[in-house]
């Protein structure tokens, strides 16, 4: 599937089919803190780039997502869609352009099947089985007796892990097919095998897309290009993964740490 056309908004602004996302000198903070959650943060997503924002926890990086997925106001700054303000916009007319995976996604108490197609409603066969491949999610459908048709609790325990729940949010990303994808920890819960296949399907599936993917694992960055560096609230660095793993000290340390921690999990298995 190509992303649809969606030319004019509701608000009679004109914003193309592969726009353009901007945020310049943003500002956040949330209710009740006395810190800011970014502090000036900019940043250019080019249409049908592929972008991945690393930082440590706390940096900033799930604010952005609430931000531009119009969760979060900002209280000083400008967020455009090809020159269109984002805040003026209405919230229905952000949703069209943004297919989203949240760090802590939802699943609702109906079945695997209408939890898909809540992304969807009028999803061919063809277009669900897509999403289902793309997302890895056969192997658990096969597993499960009434397949597509289980019913799930909003914890998601019929899925057994995390990984399995962001498997369906990325399904429901797919199935929704918006030019611009916002993606927060999508694999995580996976290893990395299982993370480097996922977000290869999906990253050639999204070739005439955006992709803004935030992430604290580092180990698959070759899929991608450009990467951002964000540190307290706003990007500290920017460029091809490996021109910041070589100026970003920040990026080899926590590439450094994540292999380790990789040597030592293969080391374990290996003596069980």
């Amino acid at each position: 599937m190509v992303p649809e056309p969606l030319a004019v908004l509701s608000n009679s602004a004109v914003v193309s089919e592969h726009p353009t996302i901007r945020l310049s000198n943003v500002i956040v903070q949330y209710d009740g803190t006395s810190s800011l959650a970014l502090t000036g943060l900019s940043l250019t997503l080019q249409p049908n780039h592929h972008m991945a924002v690393i930082g440590a926890n706390g940096s900033g990086k799930s604010t952005l997502i609430r931000v531009l997925s119009a969760l979060t106001r900002v209280q000083s700054g400008r967020l455009d869609l090809d020159g269109t303000d984002l805040q003026t916009m209405p919230r229905e007319d952000i949703r069209k352009f943004m297919g989203v995976v949240n760090q802590e996604p939802y699943i609702f108490a109906i079945t695997l099947r209408e939890n898909l197609l809540l992304a969807r409603a009028d999803a061919t066969d063809e277009a669900l089985e897509e999403a289902i491949e793309l997302s890895q999610l056969g192997p658990l459908i096969a597993s499960l007796l009434l397949g597509l048709d289980t019913p799930l609790d909003s914890r998601g325990t019929t899925l057994w892990g995390g990984g399995e729940i962001k498997r369906v949010t990325i399904a429901r990303v797919v199935l929704k097919s918006a030019p611009i994808l916002l993606l927060d920890e999508p694999t995580e819960g996976l290893d990395l095998v299982s993370e480097r296949q996922v977000l290869s399907s999906l990253f050639a599936w999204a070739t005439e897309r955006s992709v803004l993917w935030v992430t604290h694992r580092l180990p698959n960055l070759s899929l991608v290009d450009p990467v951002a560096v964000i540190a307290d609230g706003r990007i500290v660095d920017h460029g091809s993964p490996e021109m910041v793993m070589q100026s970003n000290a920040l990026a080899r340390r926590m590439m450094r740490y994540q292999l380790l921690t990789c040597n030592w999990l293969i080391s374990g298995l290996a003596q069980v």
